[in-house]
Parts: structure tokens; C-alpha cells; sequence
């Protein structure tokens, strides 16, 4: 099935089989796209709370493993700002049939804990072509920097650190880098940007978390 989309045409497969089969066709031709994988295959990530701050992320895998969960991955959550280590887990299930059953969980390793489902406020960005809601893992789009919206690798910048360089978005032009979180393109400020129609764009984005990557002032004449 086919739709079309602002930028692209989405084509959709109804099994595993014909992903490999259209992928196998479009790198025969020589085309670009990206992948998006099927919600069936994606883990569904939960977070834990109540578990101490140096608890070991083999000690919690071994805990669900135990209570018949698949655990693909683990990780510990930190303050944005300062790095500081939280009492709050990241952990990647496997759908099974029983997934549901971890938000029953109120007690692991002896320890009283809450499960909820993991809310990312963040939108993923691609680190090949630096468009929004895909990964890198299936994009066979043409690569752009996210410094200088160049045509090669972000790692190949040769303008990479250098403070006299003013960097270019890939995705709107601006004098910003292609991460930073207040660009016009980024998916939230679009969403505000139709909420609240008339509305300057500094306004519809002045609640937003401050991006280490701020924009660049305007070269000088």
C-alpha cells in the first residue's frame, strides 16, 4: 500500500518478507529511502522506579529474565544537566505475550518499585541524513552534516570544532546545527506552530529545553 506524504511516498508491507523483497528492489535501482521498522519488531521500552542508584543493570535483566520477560536492553537514567545517576531504569522488552504483566511488578529484588511506559520527550533524529523519526540503521538517504548541511558524514566535517565556522541546518538552512532543538523543522515546533497559528516562532518555542548547540550570530560585515 502506497500514501503519500509531504516529502516522500510511504509504502507500507503487510509482511517481513516484502520489506526484504522492496528494500532488495530499491538498492538494485539505486534508490534513496529509509526504513521505518513495524511496531511488531520495536521493544517496548518501560522505565522502573524505587530501585537504588547503584543497582546493577545484570542484577534488574536477571529479575525480569526470572519472571519470564525478555529483556533486550537496559540502561540507567541521568539529570540532563549534570550527569548525576537517578533511581530510574530504562529497560527494552521483547513483546511477548505477557508484557503487559510488568506494569503489575511492585516489588524487584526485595525492593518496592513502580513500572510505567517510557515517554520520550525527544524526537530521534537520523545521524546520516539528520531528518526526524527514523534511525540511521535503515536510511539509505544521501548523507548531510549536521554542522554544514554538507553532502558527507558528520565525522568527515572538515569544519568540525572550528569556532570560526558558522554552521548551516540541514533541514531549514538556518545558522544553527541540524540538532538544535529550537529550528523551525524540529517535529515539536511544527506541532506548535499549527496549534497556535500567528504566533512568532521565538514565542512558540520559548518554553523548550535550552540544546547545548545554539544558534550562531550573524557573520559580521
Amino acid at each position: 500500500m502506497a500514501k503519500e506524504a509531504v516529502d516522500f511516498i510511504k509504502l507500507f508491507c503487510e509482511a517481513p518478507g516484502d520489506v526484504r523483497k522492496l528494500t532488495d528492489y530499491l538498492d538494485k535501482n539505486k534508490k534513496e529511502y529509509f526504513v521505518i521498522p513495524g511496531r511488531a519488531v520495536k521493544p517496548i521500552k518501560i522505565v522502573i522506579k524505587g530501585l537504588p542508584k547503584d543497582m546493577d543493570l545484570d542484577d534488574i535483566k536477571t529479575e525480569l529474565v526470572s519472571k519470564k520477560f525478555r529483556v533486550e536492553k537496559a540502561n540507567q537514567l541521568k539529570k540532563y544537566k549534570t550527569g548525576e545517576p537517578l533511581n530510574i531504569y530504562q529497560i527494552q522488552l521483547i513483546p511477548t505475550e505477557n508484557i503487559h504483566e510488568v506494569y503489575k511488578l511492585d516489588t524487584l529484588s526485595y525492593h518496592f518499585i513502580s513500572v510505567e511506559p517510557y515517554e520520550n520527550r525527544l524526537h530521534n533524529q537520523c545521524l546520516n541524513c539528520q531528518m526526524w523519526n527514523h534511525g540511521s540503521n535503515g536510511c539509505k538517504l544521501s548523507p548531510k552534516c549536521v554542522v554544514c548541511s554538507g553532502k558527507h558524514p558528520s565525522k568527515e566535517c572538515p569544519h568540525k570544532g572550528k569556532q570560526e565556522t558558522v554552521p548551516k541546518c540541514a533541514n531549514c538552512d538556518g545558522p544553527h546545527t541540524a540538532s538544535y532543538r529550537g529550528c523551525p523543522k524540529y517535529p515539536k515546533n511544527i506541532q506548535k506552530s499549527k496549534i497556535k497559528p500567528g504566533k512568532s516562532f521565538a514565542s512558540a518555542v520559548s518554553n523548550n529545553r535550552q540544546n547545548v548547540n545554539k544558534p550562531a550570530p550573524p557573520p559580521k560585515r
